[in-house]
């Protein structure tokens, strides 16, 4: 699943290795031009979602060979050195949301808490569902984040979450041109496996 999926970035990179995922989105010109390069695309609210209702879609049983891979690129603007920083501001607050949903308080209950701007709390989406599908038993097997630089401490109380659940899990920030993406880019980076690795 490919939470935030956009045009399809991340799509490209499981292409490559033989995954067949599917993409959930709300912009209706990203999923248009996901669907155009042939990317399994879902329209929909990701924070309206349960994974209960994704782990039973129909849209599953069409994929041939679905894998148990949650990746995720939240919304970034209020996290952005280049914005305001609302979403800065409150790294604190939402890392200790982060421990409070670990200890099985439902995100649901914390929603409008933290600012002025819902997309802050998106981040909070990733774990949500890595929860959820634990909580139903069907863990996902390997987890990939990212974010820009600011919001690694949250990814490092992720990190700490995850460990408790039974991953491997490395949380670093990344510099994008070491990788062979054409451009100098940080990215706060999230990789979580629960095969032992």
């Amino acid at each position: 699943h490919d939470l935030f999926a956009g045009p399809g970035g991340w799509d490209v990179a499981a292409d490559a290795l033989g995954w067949v995922g599917v993409g959930f989105e709300l912009d209706g010109p990203a999923c248009e031009t996901r669907r155009a390069n042939g990317h399994t695309t879902v329209q929909g609210d990701v924070s309206r979602l349960s994974v209960a209702q994704v782990f039973s879609a129909d849209i599953l049983a069409a994929l041939p060979e679905w894998r148990r891979a949650l990746i995720a690129s939240p919304p970034c603007p209020t996290f952005s050195a280049a914005g305001k920083g609302e979403g800065r501001k409150l790294l604190p607050a939402l890392a200790e949301v982060a421990r409070l949903m670990a200890q099985g308080e439902p995100l649901e209950r914390l929603r409008g808490t933290l600012g002025d701007d819902p997309r802050t709390e998106l981040v909070l989406e990733p774990l949500r569902w890595a929860l959820e599908a634990i909580e139903l038993m069907q863990p996902y097997d390997f987890i990939a984040l990212e974010q820009v630089p600011s919001v690694l401490p949250l990814w490092q109380v992720y990190a700490e979450v995850l460990r408790e659940q039974g991953y491997s899990v490395a949380a670093g920030n990344l510099q994008a041109e070491q990788y062979g993406v054409p451009q100098t880019r940080k990215r706060a980076v999230l990789l979580a496996r629960r095969d032992g690795v």
